[in-house]
């Protein structure tokens, strides 16, 4: 990936029994602060209608920079923490890069 190019962050999050709650309210907790970071472009959680355990991060970053500084702060890493007692399964994250028409 080039480092001045925009990326996109697509992170799927399946919560453990009883966790999708929990999963929920870190997830949509760090909206705000996330939409405020310098580089971010959009920062938008969604839950899925078909599964409620599943949760799904959409995110737009300047370049992989900014990204990188998302992933730093102090919100992040604690989410980052959590993750094992929260998740049923592996966190699912894939990037992509826009493709200009």
């Amino acid at each position: 990936m080039i480092k001045d190019e925009e990326i996109t962050s697509i992170v799927i999050f399946k919560a453990t029994p009883g966790g999708a709650e929990e999963l929920g309210q870190i997830l949509t907790g760090l909206i705000s602060g996330s939409r405020n970071e310098p580089g971010c472009i959009q920062y938008d959680i969604h839950h899925s209608e078909a599964d409620g355990a599943t949760w799904m991060a959409f995110e737009r970053w300047s370049n992989q920079a900014a990204f990188d500084a998302h992933v730093a702060t102090p919100a992040v890493q604690s989410l980052l923490a959590k993750l094992p007692e929260l998740l049923a399964d592996e966190l699912d994250m894939k990037f992509y890069r826009r493709i200009e028409t």
